[in-house]
């Protein structure tokens, strides 16, 4: 890399942890914890912190900033404001690192319930709308009954083909009292997205209904 290259970007970089991030975390009611060029850590709510993640994604690679073939891996930790702070930080750097292996350019989403029942799931960050979108449809009442149906199933269904999966899912959810069959073609995007990771698959739909919730 030419000096003249590496200037420019140490300059985009903190252009982007100086006026940028700031700025998108305070917009979705946050706080910057540490922002320097490329890592940030912050605190946010959590009816905000999925968007304010997929915001700052955005940012990293506009004009303004690294451009458009920047990738960016990073992790989102939701926890209850009495978790161990330690123990969170520790998650943080785990799902971070998950996304990393997983391919890069990803976004690994960790909760820590209070039961002690804890899910790390992955997913393109082309996945996220649609995920703050399955908050949405949960909030709006629609039944999660059929996602622990599926988890339970797991066991089975990972041995079988990506259509078999599909179809148990449609199953499920034609079954729900108050169902939301476009699921299915969540489950499309994704595996376009992610390739057919069907534990990630629930526990991100898992997710989405916990947030919605606002359990813990």
């Amino acid at each position: 890399m030419s000096p003249a290259l590496h200037a420019a970007i140490s300059e985009a970089l903190n252009r982007f942890a100086i006026r940028i991030v700031p700025e998108i975390v305070t917009q979705h009611n946050g706080v910057v914890i540490y922002a320097g060029g490329d890592d940030l850590l912050a605190a946010l709510p959590l009816n905000t912190a999925l968007q304010c993640a997929h915001e700052l994604r955005k940012a990293f690679s506009s004009f303004d900033v690294l451009g458009a073939r920047a990738s960016a891996s990073a992790g989102l930790v939701l926890a209850h404001q009495m978790e161990n702070l330690r123990y969170v930080l520790g998650s943080v750097r785990e799902a971070e690192k998950r996304s990393k292996n997983a391919g890069r350019d990803r976004l690994t989403l960790a909760i820590l319930r209070r039961s002690g029942e804890h899910s790390f799931a992955t997913c393109g960050w082309d996945y996220v709308p649609t995920l703050v979108n399955e908050c949405d449809t949960f909030r709006d009442g629609y039944s999660d009954r059929w996602t622990y149906q599926l988890r339970r199933q797991l066991p089975v269904l990972e041995g079988l083909p990506e259509g078999a999966f599909r179809a148990e899912i449609g199953r499920l959810l034609a079954r729900s009292e108050k169902r939301d069959m476009s699921f299915l073609q969540h489950w499309d995007g994704f595996v376009q997205l992610s390739g057919p990771a069907f534990k990630d698959f629930v526990a991100l739909c898992q997710s989405a209904s916990f947030i919605a919730r606002g359990r813990d």
